[in-house]
C-alpha cells in the first residue's frame, strides 16, 4: 500500500508545481497530499526532495523513506499533544518562542556584521598581538622546515637531484620546480613550517620510531621503499614548547583579532539598539 502511494506521489511531484510546506499544521482538505488525522504532507514537499538528475528507483527510495519518517513524526507529535500536560505544553511553547526570537536576532546580527564590519586585519596589528602574547603560542608539537621529493626507483640523475635539494639558492629552487612533474610526491617550499604529524602523513617511511634518524636540522637523508626513492633536506626544526613562529601562527592571530572586532561591534550595536528602545518604550508597568 505504501509503495503504491509513494509511486503516486512521485508522479505528482514530477507533474505538479511547487506549494508551501507546513508539516505539522492542521489544514482544511488539501488536494494532492497525504493526510493523517488532519495533518498534511504536500506534493511540493515531495518535489523538493528529488535531486536534479534522479532515476525513478532512487526517487521512490527517497520518497518512501521520507513518507515513513513523516508518518512516524506526525503520530509522535499528535500523541505528544494528547499526553503532555497542558501546563508543560505552555512551557514548551514559551521555549519555542524564545528560541525563535534568538534565531532571528542572531541571524540579524550576523548579517549586520557581514555588511558593516571591516574585516581587514593589518600586518602591524598581527605583529603587535604576537609580540604582546607570544608566550601564549608555545608549540604542543614539533615543527620543521624541509624540502623533499619522492621519485620512481628507476629515476636517473639522483646525484644532481641531491645537489639541488641540499642547496638553498634560488637557481636550485627553480630547477626543482621545473622537474616536479617527474616527481611522485614533493614539498618544494622550505620556508613553510610543517607539523611533525603532517610530515609523518606525507612521508610514509618516517614515523615516531625512526624520526631521530631523519628529522635533524641541516641534514640530508635518502631512503627508499617498494614504492620509490625519498630524498629530503631538513632546513630547521622547532621543538615542542618553543614559541611558535609568527608565519605559522599568523592565521590563528588573525582570527582571534577578527573575533574580538566582531564582539566589540556586537556590543556597540546592542548598546545603540538598547538606547533606541529606551527612547521608544512605553512604560505601563505601574498603570
Amino acid at each position: 500500500m505504501l509503495q503504491k502511494l509513494t509511486k503516486y506521489l512521485f508522479l505528482l511531484a514530477v507533474i505538479c508545481s511547487m506549494h508551501s510546506c507546513h508539516l505539522f499544521e492542521n489544514k482544511e482538505e488539501v488536494p494532492g497530499a497525504l493526510e493523517l488525522d488532519g495533518y498534511y504532507l504536500l506534493k511540493s514537499d515531495i518535489l523538493q526532495l528529488l535531486p536534479e538528475n534522479y532515476t525513478k528507483e532512487d526517487s521512490l527510495r527517497i520518497v518512501d523513506s521520507y513518507v515513513k519518517n513523516w508518518m512516524l513524526n506526525t503520530a509522535l507529535y499528535e500523541n505528544a499533544l494528547n499526553n503532555i500536560p497542558e501546563e508543560r505544553q505552555e512551557q514548551i511553547d514559551e521555549l519555542v518562542d524564545r528560541y525563535k526570537i534568538e534565531l532571528y536576532t542572531q541571524e540579524y546580527l550576523k548579517e549586520l556584521t557581514i555588511q558593516n564590519l571591516d574585516t581587514s586585519i593589518s600586518k602591524a596589528s598581527i605583529k603587535q598581538y604576537y609580540s604582546d602574547k607570544s608566550e601564549e603560542f608555545r608549540l604542543n608539537e614539533d615543527l620543521m622546515q624541509l624540502i623533499y621529493v619522492k621519485v620512481d626507483p628507476v629515476y636517473g640523475d639522483l646525484s644532481d637531484l641531491k645537489k639541488m635539494l641540499s642547496k638553498r639558492d634560488s637557481i636550485s629552487r627553480v630547477q626543482l620546480d621545473s622537474l616536479k612533474l617527474a616527481f611522485k610526491d614533493y614539498i618544494l617550499n622550505d620556508s613553510l613550517w610543517l607539523k611533525k604529524s603532517t610530515v609523518f602523513e606525507k612521508i610514509d617511511p618516517i614515523n615516531a620510531s625512526n624520526e631521530q634518524d631523519y628529522i635533524v636540522r641541516k641534514k640530508f637523508s635518502q631512503f627508499k621503499d617498494s614504492t620509490g626513492i625519498y630524498m629530503m633536506y631538513v632546513s630547521d626544526v622547532l621543538e615542542r614548547g618553543a614559541i611558535a613562529p609568527l608565519s605559522f601562527i599568523e592565521p590563528s592571530i588573525r582570527q582571534i583579532i577578527l573575533n574580538r572586532k566582531k564582539l566589540e561591534f556586537k556590543k556597540e550595536l546592542e548598546k545603540d539598539l538598547l538606547q533606541d528602545a529606551k527612547v521608544r518604550v512605553k512604560n505601563r508597568l505601574y498603570e
